[in-house]
């Protein structure tokens, strides 16, 4: 492609772009002033090894006859943003541009135990899109039923909104640590008998920019996702759909081809965690020092020749942030198309687990709507699966919970109540102090304590 004004080729002036921009001398980068610099000497020396790397990558796209005029327009803003003094969001700008030149490459690590063999692309281009800022005040992140992702204070109260633009119909969102992400599933429009299809978005509020994770998956992040300390996000994932005639063994062979996976936020080190055959695996959770994960696993225990088809069972199950020692919490009792429990969170303190169960014992909310014709409550267990005790009364639906301190956040649904749309209601530990304080939407989870530092990008 030829520019308009010179002749020159498009990709050509991309890279002058590029580089005029970002090629510093060894030392302060361009456009920071010197007491800048020297204040945070390790922030220079990083930004400068990314230069380096950046300018590296550009040489080897061009080596290879690929077109490096995106990362041009990414960095545009680079050189602005330095001599503003905005560091961070110029590092954003740097990290983003690497991605995109590495991203042909970033697919799935040298296999391990538990790692899938399999080549998929794992991060979609950063594309521009408008974000707000996570207030210090706010604890807690929540997507509305306008589409959009807002945060708010642990009352309900200064609530401020993140995304903008792309509304869509989100099941669960999370905050990284550094507060600098937000991971998203986003349940899509696309509707499929043997499986939920569902969309793993990656907001960079640095950057101001989204990017899908693992976008050739038949679905990602179903049924929760979550963080761990050092950048990655934990989500159920299934990359390929099975296909066939639709039936219930169909519909089996689907939910067990569902895993745990986790991926970094810059689309390196994805990995199958749980790689099991004869279970599907979603509602994943990470404990707060990063070193646990809890999730559900689900059987079909029998398949039947009649409505409802199959009998189901879910357990909750811990391991490792690596995959590794696998062990069994809490198995419920066998449910008709139900499974029993899901949900589960840590605990503060890693020793508990606070979860959702499906309660036979009282009437159904709303029985004649699909999908609220239903009751949950609230239970913690030990991990050791001793000292089960339920948290909330009976009746509503409540699920999604999430635990800080003394107090659990979920959301409710109360036929009783007239609530027939989701809002957000908190309760302590030990089934004190339970109110409602917002009806915009469900799915609210704690936002963690800003750990101040930035990830870095892995090298490529």
């Amino acid at each position: 492609m030829k520019s308009a004004v010179t002749g020159i080729p498009k990709s050509r002036v991309m890279v002058c772009i590029v580089f005029c921009t970002l090629w510093a001398m060894p030392g302060t980068p361009r456009g920071w002033t010197q007491d800048a610099a020297s204040t945070t000497q390790p922030v220079a020396e990083r930004i400068q090894h990314k230069i380096q790397r950046l300018h590296a990558e550009v040489q080897r796209w061009q080596q290879e006859g690929r077109d490096p005029s995106p990362v041009g327009q990414l960095m545009q803003a680079f050189e602005p943003l330095m001599q503003q003094g905005r560091v961070q969001e110029a590092e954003a700008r740097l990290d983003q541009a690497l991605v995109l030149l590495g991203q042909e490459r970033a697919t799935t690590q040298t296999p391990t135990p538990g790692t899938s063999t399999e080549q998929f692309p794992v991060i979609s281009q950063p594309r521009p899109v408008t974000l707000g800022n996570i207030p210090e005040s706010a604890e807690i992140v929540f997507p509305a039923q306008d589409g959009f992702i807002y945060v708010m204070d642990r009352n309900g109260g200064h609530v401020a909104q993140i995304t903008f633009q792309n509304p869509r119909s989100w099941e669960h969102v999370a905050v990284s640590f550094d507060h600098r992400f937000i991971v998203g599933g986003q349940t899509t429009n696309l509707h499929d008998p043997v499986g939920t299809i569902e969309a793993l978005w990656l907001f960079d509020l640095h950057s101001g920019t989204e990017v899908r994770l693992v976008p050739d998956f038949f679905s990602a992040g179903n049924g929760g996702v979550d963080w761990d300390s050092d950048g990655y996000v934990y989500f159920h994932g299934q990359p390929k759909k099975i296909e066939g005639a639709v039936s219930p063994e169909l519909v089996k062979k689907n939910n067990d081809a569902s895993d745990i996976w986790k991926i970094k936020y810059d689309g390196t080190g994805l990995v199958n965690l749980t790689n099991t055959l004869d279970s599907g695996e979603f509602d994943v959770s990470t404990s707060d020092n990063g070193k646990r994960v809890v999730f559900v696993r689900q059987f079909f225990d029998a398949i039947l020749p009649i409505e409802p088809y199959a009998t189901i069972h879910n357990e909750l199950w811990v391991m490792d942030a690596d995959g590794n020692n696998k062990k069994l919490v809490y198995q419920s009792g066998n449910e008709i198309r139900l499974g029993g429990t899901f949900d589960p969170e840590f605990s503060d303190d890693n020793a508990k687990i606070v979860f959702s169960k499906v309660d036979t014992n009282v009437p159904p909310n709303y029985p004649s709507v699909p999908g609220l014709n239903t009751a949950h409550d609230i239970w913690i267990v030990h991990l050791d699966g001793t000292g089960l005790r339920r948290v909330t009364e009976p009746g509503p639906i409540n699920i999604i919970p999430d635990w800080k301190g003394r107090d659990i956040v979920f959301s409710q649904i109360s036929e009783k109540d007239n609530i027939r749309s989701w809002i957000t209601a908190t309760i302590r530990d030990d089934g004190t102090g339970f109110r409602r304080m917002n009806g915009r939407g469900g799915s609210a989870k704690w936002i963690p304590e800003n750990s101040g530092a930035a990830p870095l990008v892995s090298p490529h």
